[in-house]
């Protein structure tokens, strides 16, 4: 048999067979306690035999019929014992029928017989180990029936075994419905499969076109914003004229618009390299906090713009780490502006340099509105934007790149935040001999 078929493995269709049959077992232990309660209560009123002992032996068949209706309604028992619960199920009859064969001598006792071969018919599916089981109890049968009383019996073994037949058909064609109900899942399963592969396989597609889209159109980008920005530069420095204070404000907003367009062509380029693996580092040994006073101090006249306070928290100067400068000072760039970019004017920032646990921890700390716990899962992921951030304007890339080459340094992204209190973005750097990302 093939290991899987479809979409569904051959344990699954086991395990959903042996489902079936433990649901079926729990009406049968049922049916079973209430024949044996019968049993119990004409047992005193047959002749012969020993009537005290068989009254106890039944009610102690009932007893554990009710234990395993109640364990089976509970969901205790694993679908993987389902055999096991059945066989016990069919041996405790067994003994019923030969201790009343043997204390009686009466061949007739074939009603406790009967329910052992009803639950033989559950538990044995296969044709080969019905028939096995059901000789190897006739043969306990008859044996017990050829100590108590001398006949051969045979009339009684034809009886039972048209019995066991009857039962055996019955049961055949309730295998055939648990099959045909396996089979319809797995066909259904089969079917889902399919689906979910061929729209896995368009999601693919379209991914890569995407992809291929947006690396084509930021090249494209490319060449064009080289030019607007030549030339703003061009008559900002009056090649082309001397500038009225008008013109010199509608050039200064030229600069920024293109400033920003030049951001955001770079969070698409470096999306589309991290997309198509092409994403590398050029390892230096540098001081981290060396670096974070450098962008610290790059972005100070936006913190003065914006009446803020921006407080340096570096340590002492001894956290040199394998590490891409330049994209370090990507990720301490996009963690500040968006520091300064959501506080409100007044506000405090903080950015941290120090070791902790074996690993340098940069952190920048805002006093901002902070963020909902239920947002928090969503910061890192490509061009997912909370509220503000959609007003801000942007992307929604910054911080996804920022988590792709800290974990490229093989190193830890994170924030901690909560309404009202701001929120502190950090990362960990390994602090190794050697670089611990991959290039």
């Amino acid at each position: 048999m093939a290991t899987h078929i479809g979409a569904v493995s051959a344990l699954d269709l086991k395990t959903a067979l042996d489902r079936y049959l433990l649901a079926t077992l729990r009406p049968v232990a049922l049916g079973l306690m209430g024949l044996f309660g019968l049993l119990a209560a004409v047992n005193p009123f047959m002749p012969g035999g020993r009537p005290g002992f068989m009254l106890a032996w039944e009610l102690g068949i009932v007893a554990l019929y009710g234990a395993t209706w109640a364990v089976l309604r509970q969901g205790w028992i694993a679908p993987r014992a389902s055999h096991a619960v059945a066989l016990l199920m069919a041996l405790m009859p067994l003994t019923d029928t030969l201790l009343h064969t043997y204390f009686k001598g009466d061949p007739l006792e074939t009603l406790g017989f009967t329910i052992l071969l009803f639950g033989v018919a559950f538990f044995f599916m296969a044709p080969a180990w019905f028939f096995g089981f059901l000789a190897l109890a006739l043969g306990a049968w008859t044996v017990t029936a050829r100590a108590a009383i001398a006949p051969s019996l045979l009339d009684d073994l034809s009886l039972i075994v048209v019995e066991a037949g009857v039962l055996a058909i019955v049961m055949f064609f309730v295998r055939l419905e648990a099959q045909r109900r396996l089979e319809t899942m797995r066909l259904v399963a089969e079917h889902r499969g399919e689906l979910l592969e061929r729209q896995n396989k368009r999601l693919l597609e379209v991914d890569e076109l995407k992809s291929g889209f947006v690396s084509a159109v930021s090249h494209d980008l490319r060449t064009p914003l080289t030019s607007i920005q030549g030339y703003a530069e061009f008559l900002e420095d009056g090649i082309g004229g001397t500038l009225t204070a008008q013109q010199r404000e509608y050039v200064n907003q030229i600069m920024l618009g293109s400033a920003r367009l030049e951001h955001l062509v770079d969070d698409l380029l470096d999306f589309a390299r991290i997309e198509a693996g092409t994403f590398q580092l050029r390892w230096e040994h540098v001081e981290l906090a060396g670096k974070a006073s450098e962008i610290a101090e790059s972005l100070r006249p936006i913190v003065q713009e914006h009446a803020q306070r921006l407080d340096l928290e570096l340590g002492e100067r001894d956290g040199v780490v394998w590490m891409d400068p330049h994209r370090i000072g990507q990720v301490l760039t996009n963690f500040l502006s968006n520091a300064i970019k959501f506080t409100p004017r007044g506000g405090r920032l903080a950015l941290r340099v120090r070791h902790q646990d074996g690993r340098l921890r940069c952190e920048v700390e805002d006093t901002g509105p902070g963020i909902a716990a239920a947002d928090l899962p969503l910061l890192f992921k490509r061009f997912s934007q909370l509220g503000q951030g959609r007003e801000k304007g942007g992307t929604g890339l910054g911080l996804a790149i920022s988590k792709a080459i800290v974990d490229a340094h093989g190193g830890e992204i994170g924030v901690d935040s909560q309404p009202g209190n701001g929120s502190i973005f950090w990362f960990t750097l390994p602090d190794g001999a050697e670089p611990a990302g991959r290039i």
